[in-house]
C-alpha cells in the first residue's frame, strides 16, 4: 500500500467525516454539500501547504513563491464552525510545526504584512 503524500490532510478529512456522522455533532451539512464551501477551501489550502512542507522534508527544493499557499490558510479558521475550526487548527499546527523544524529565521526575508512563515527559509536555502 502506498504511503499518503499528505497524511495530515487525510487525517483532517477522516476526522471531519467522523464528526459529520457523530450523532452529537452540530455541523452545518451544507459544508459537505456545497462544492465551493469554506470546508473544501480549507482542505485544499491545507493540502497545498502540506505538499510544500513534505517536499522540504523529502529534500526537494521549494521556491519562496510557494509560501502563498500558506497565506490562503491564514483566515480560514475564523470562517469555520467551532468543532471544525478546532480540528483544522490542530492539523494546521502539525504542518506548521514541521515547517518550523525544517526552516530557520531569515533576516533577508522581505518585510511587510506577510505571515510568520515568510520570515523563514529552508535550511538548505530556496530552490
Amino acid at each position: 500500500m502506498r504511503q499518503s503524500e499528505t497524511p495530515v490532510t487525510d487525517g483532517f478529512e477522516q476526522a471531519m467525516e467522523a464528526l459529520r456522522r457523530a450523532p452529537y455533532g452540530e455541523v452545518d451539512e451544507a459544508l459537505w454539500e456545497v462544492e465551493g464551501s469554506v470546508l473544501r477551501e480549507a482542505r485544499g489550502h491545507l493540502e497545498a501547504w502540506e505538499r510544500v512542507v513534505r517536499g522540504l522534508e523529502a529534500g526537494r527544493g521549494a521556491a519562496r513563491g510557494e509560501l502563498v499557499c500558506r497565506d490562503g490558510v491564514a483566515g480560514l479558521v475564523r470562517r469555520l464552525p467551532g468543532p471544525v475550526a478546532e480540528l483544522f487548527g490542530e492539523s494546521l499546527g502539525e504542518v506548521d510545526g514541521r515547517y518550523i523544524e525544517l526552516t530557520v529565521e531569515d533576516a533577508a526575508a522581505p518585510g511587510g504584512a506577510g505571515g510568520w512563515w515568510w520570515g523563514r527559509r529552508p535550511r538548505a536555502g530556496w530552490a
